[in-house]
């Protein structure tokens, strides 16, 4: 299923392709002088993706049998783990903190496409508007970082077309995406409102009993990490 809102085509809007443009030129500028972050008050450490090697450090800290909760040696800023459990089986994928280049690059390019195929402005104002949104100092300071909030908006971005589609199967595969996503974060749970309407009361029903267990479960595994 396409994560593309429905939409009549228009072979003469040009504007998609120049939003991109805009905004990938924007960024390939502030990699190439990462000095200019500084003027959108972001800190630039000397290091991109900052947040996505403080996870793999994490992991690697829990492999190496030291805590990852406590002041962590081997993140850079000696950073300890703040997220739920779920980050620490990286190491169980074979990943480590020297992979963090280009599984932060991966993270802010994934972001970058689903966000691509949404967005369809049909004016100069709405490419405009998406460009300032895109180019803003949240926006590039999450891809500067490559913080986890990027894999946070790809899942939850996959969920709204299965909670638009007819079929039972694509919402019980959006509850599920909603629970991952609250695995990685917590924060997603309240995700599971999406796929409460339904045709009928019965419908409806079947729905709340579903995310209700769902988030039933996933909160009671998260609960000791609160």
């Amino acid at each position: 299923m396409s994560l593309v809102p429905s939409q009549a085509p228009g072979p003469r809007n040009r504007w998609p392709l120049l939003l991109a443009v805009w905004v990938a030129g924007y960024f390939t500028l502030l990699a190439c002088r990462p000095g200019l972050l500084d003027f959108l008050a972001i800190p630039h450490l000397g290091i991109w993706f900052l947040d996505t090697y403080a996870l793999l450090a994490s992991s690697d800290a829990q492999a190496s049998g030291l805590d990852p909760y406590a002041s962590n040696p081997l993140d850079l800023l000696g950073r300890p783990h703040v997220y739920p459990d779920a980050w620490l089986y990286l190491g169980k994928l074979g990943l480590t903190r020297s992979d963090y280049r280009w599984i932060g690059g991966a993270v802010v390019l994934v972001f970058a496409a689903v966000v691509a195929r949404w967005l369809r402005p049909r004016s100069r104002g709405e490419a405009a508007w998406y460009a300032a949104i895109g180019c803003s100092p949240p926006v590039v300071f999450a891809a500067e970082r490559a913080n986890n909030d990027l894999v946070i908006f790809v899942l939850l971005a996959a969920v709204v077309p299965w909670v638009r589609g007819a079929s039972r199967g694509g919402r019980m595969l959006a509850v599920l995406l909603v629970v991952l996503a609250a695995a990685l974060k917590i924060y997603p749970l309240v995700a599971l409102v999406l796929v409460l309407p339904g045709k009928n009361r019965r419908e409806i029903g079947w729905n709340a009993l579903g995310a209700g267990l769902a988030a039933g479960l996933a909160g009671a595994s998260l609960l000791p990490e609160l």
